[in-house]
């Protein structure tokens, strides 16, 4: 089992954090909200106006935190989700409302709310997944309100079925963004070897994050 609250300071949640999980001297090390204010800065920067919904306002409100708005982008690791916050961004898709997934992993394991503090987390990392521990047997079921926990994905609601898409697996393995070659050249092309590209052609780039640490 595992708990959380918001009331306990996490020094690793913080802007300007330099994320050690994954030290690759290629990487810029940054993660979490570190990773979020990028995004956050490219807004401000474009003249942009937004405002952030938090998790604890999705889990109260439901889709009408979000109806507001006529675009809503997820953080880069929306992984953890009660059953409104998730019923929340489902019926704001279904409603028409247009949805950015930003994250890797999102809408992966189910977590439950204190119902006295909304601020305290639970999460049973039942049967599968991808996890840095996991329940023992007996330990599936959530103490705060007796529901089972564990992947949504085995609960019935699997991430595709709510944005389109969801992580399978992970590897670590260099990571690096690629770019589209022109239509005339692939065309002629189909076989796009090392020895093959076209001169000035690039598609290694700095990356966020120094290794992918989750695969969609």
């Amino acid at each position: 089992m595992g708990y959380a609250s918001m009331r306990r300071p996490m020094i690793d949640k913080r802007l300007n954090h330099i994320q050690m999980i994954d030290p690759s001297p290629e990487g810029s090390g940054t993660y979490w909200l570190t990773a979020d204010s990028y995004v956050t800065d490219m807004l401000e920067r474009a003249g942009i106006d937004y405002e952030v919904v938090t998790d604890h306002d999705l889990h109260a409100e439901g889709a009408a935190a979000l109806a507001p708005y006529s675009v809503v982008l997820t953080g880069q690791h929306p992984e953890y989700h009660s059953v409104q916050s998730l019923d929340g961004v489902a019926q704001y898709i279904e409603g028409g409302g247009r949805f950015i997934y930003l994250g890797g992993n999102g809408f992966y394991w189910k977590v439950v709310p204190h119902e006295d503090g909304p601020w305290a987390l639970e999460v049973r990392r039942a049967e599968g997944g991808i996890r840095l521990w996991a329940a023992e047997p007996g330990e599936s079921y959530h103490a705060f309100d007796g529901s089972y926990g564990g992947l949504w994905r085995r609960l019935g609601r699997p991430p595709q079925g709510i944005v389109g898409i969801g992580f399978s697996t992970q590897e670590t393995i260099p990571a690096t963004p690629t770019a589209s070659l022109p239509a005339s050249w692939t065309r002629a092309s189909p076989s796009c070897g090392r020895d093959r590209r076209p001169a000035g052609h690039r598609v290694r780039r700095p990356r966020l994050h120094g290794r992918r640490r989750g695969g969609a």
